[in-house]
């Protein structure tokens, strides 16, 4: 998978750091905007996120709990996991306090662990 995804930056096996640099670039001004700008903000913002928790109660919406009842659930798959987890993280941390501090720190240890190979697999 990780070769598939790096294939496109290695035409004729050499990286090529400029459309490299232009992915990252693009890349970097949609983190910066999704980290500065108020999710709340925008015409149908609301609507969006009435969706997301619509799906949170494991049903999809009706035309009366959001203006985008119409909107297949795929796009809201990934808003939606993150809060099921959200509440599971949640729920442990409620009943067992030592529980959840092993699963966070098994999840930051997974990270930790696969970082340097996630930055330096394909890099020449």
């Amino acid at each position: 998978m990780n070769q598939f995804l790096i294939a496109p930056f290695l035409p004729f096996n050499r990286l090529n750091r400029v459309l490299l640099g232009v992915c990252l670039l693009i890349n970097g001004v949609v983190l910066t905007n999704a980290i500065l700008h108020d999710p709340n903000f925008g015409p149908d913002a609301t609507h969006h996120l009435t969706y997301v928790a619509t799906l949170a109660k494991l049903h999809l919406p009706t035309q009366l709990e959001s203006a985008e009842y119409y909107s297949p659930p795929l796009p809201y798959l990934f808003p939606f996991v993150s809060i099921m987890v959200g509440y599971l993280l949640q729920r442990v941390h409620q009943v067992s306090p030592v529980a959840y501090t092993v699963i966070l720190g098994l999840f930051g240890a997974v990270f930790i662990h696969n970082l340097p190979a996630m930055i330096t697999r394909y890099l020449p």
